[in-house]
């Protein structure tokens, strides 16, 4: 599938392109990112996103990535495996803060 990101042709700064992606959706959005600018740099490096400037640019990379089913697969696959690569943010942060937690009943006051 194809799939346009939405929130990046005006100051809104982007919608999360992951669940997309991890559906092996081509990614395309606008030029406004701040939201996930750095997501939106590694989706594109890996060639599973495509910039377009506005709507006229939006309909016609659309109607060619219809038409070519080979690019279409190729940028879903690149733009699932950037999302398979990245994932896994959520556990290794709360990895990282358990590790910083003290010991179990160490520190903690109980209270009768």
């Amino acid at each position: 599938g194809v799939v346009f990101v939405g929130g990046t042709f005006d100051e809104t700064g982007g919608h999360n392109p992951f669940e997309a992606a991890r559906f092996g959706c081509a990614l395309l959005a606008g030029p406004s990112d701040f939201n996930f600018a750095e997501a939106f740099a590694g989706f594109e490096g890996a060639g599973g996103m495509l910039r377009v400037a506005d709507a006229a640019d939006l309909a016609a990379a659309i109607r060619r990535l219809l038409d070519d089913e080979t690019e279409r697969k190729r940028m879903g696959a690149a733009a699932m495996r950037f999302a398979s690569e990245d994932s896994g943010a959520t556990d290794r942060t709360l990895a990282a803060l358990i590790a910083l937690l003290p010991a179990s009943g160490e520190g903690v006051a109980h209270h009768a």
